[in-house]
């Protein structure tokens, strides 16, 4: 990781001292600078016969981290901050009991207010919990969507907020993120389904995919969606000819085989609809749902919005891969 004096490293620790401490990192992963203005650390009670008398670490004072900054929080003189004497650091084998930063402005951990944030709260159950109720929830969404309207989570929290009592205005909602942020439309689909389905006005999805698919002949989940709402209307042959439209985009995709099993078997597995699918599915090498990280090159099976191995944020695209060779195998 990096540590002091490293460059965009900032911290308050001088680094000419031995080190014998934990550490706490943040990443200003936004476009605003955020000002940590109390920092307190409060570790578990420690069992008798540890070096250390108090668990509660305030040591701290007022830190300024800038847009790409790492921001390092660790001793600021020897043994001051020595977790290894503490809990889950070395003492009663317990997690940290409280780990509170106290902001200044409208920046982005604490306050769940920042892109940054929403990020790692990408679900309003969870915002809620940060901001102490549903108005705060929805107060962090829109300030995230403020400050960088291509942030999807958010969009998506948000629309949940207003799912159950007012499905067209969370349809709304996510009109606009498709607007905002088309290549990650395919996130808002299953919600839109519900909730045109609930408001009573089914017709809607039909209209939006076939929308996009006119916007982008190559969107395949477009394709994908609108198929499965076409099967579940019983326009099975419909489905079928969207689904193979999908699979010549992209065979590789196991979701779309799925799909095409399901309506296959709705249509009584007719032999040229049958023939159609195996010869362009021969030869196709499947992942379920394959995306790619563009800083390390990671892949995974679902839209990840924090990538596992790089910790870089928002950085997933899908993957498509070509048809394969003519003639399958």
């Amino acid at each position: 990781m990096p540590w002091l004096g490293a460059s965009n490293v900032v911290s308050q620790s001088p680094t000419a001292q031995s080190f014998d401490t934990g550490a706490i990192r943040i990443d200003n992963t936004d476009t605003i600078p955020i000002t940590i203005t109390n920092f307190t650390i409060t570790l578990n009670p420690n069992p008798a016969g540890t070096l250390a008398v108090t668990d509660v670490f305030n040591i701290w004072g007022s830190l300024t981290i800038n847009p790409g900054q790492t921001g390092i929080f660790t001793q600021t003189v020897s043994y001051n901050f020595d977790s290894s004497d503490f809990g889950i650091f070395g003492g009663s084998g317990s997690s940290p009991a409280d780990l509170a930063p106290t902001l200044a402005g409208n920046n982005g951990i604490g306050g769940c207010s920042s892109t940054t944030a929403i990020l790692a709260a990408a679900n309003p159950t969870e915002v809620a919990a940060c901001a102490a109720n549903r108005d705060g929830a929805e107060r962090a969404f829109r300030t995230a969507l403020s400050l960088d309207r291509r942030v999807f989570p958010a969009h998506l929290g948000l629309a949940d907020l207003f799912a159950e009592a007012e499905p067209l205005k969370a349809a709304s909602i996510l009109e606009d993120a498709v607007q905002a942020v088309p290549e990650r439309a395919y996130l808002a689909f299953d919600r839109l389904s519900r909730y045109y389905a609930a408001a009573g006005e089914p017709s809607r999805f039909v209209a939006l995919c076939e929308r996009i698919i006119g916007q982008d002949a190559r969107d395949w989940r477009a394709r994908l969606n609108l198929a499965r709402h076409l099967r579940a209307e019983g326009r099975n042959e419909e489905a079928h000819g969207l689904l193979l439209r999908a699979l010549e985009t992209n065979p590789h995709v196991m979701l779309v085989h799925l799909e095409m099993w399901r309506t296959l078997r709705a249509l009584g597995l007719p032999v040229p609809p049958a023939l159609a699918y195996v010869d362009t599915a021969e030869g196709s090498v499947f992942y379920r749902d394959p995306h790619l990280c563009t800083a390390c090159r990671y892949r995974a099976d679902d839209m990840l919005w924090r990538c596992p191995h790089c910790h870089e944020w928002n950085t997933f695209v899908e993957e498509r891969l070509g048809p394969g060779p003519a003639g399958g195998r």
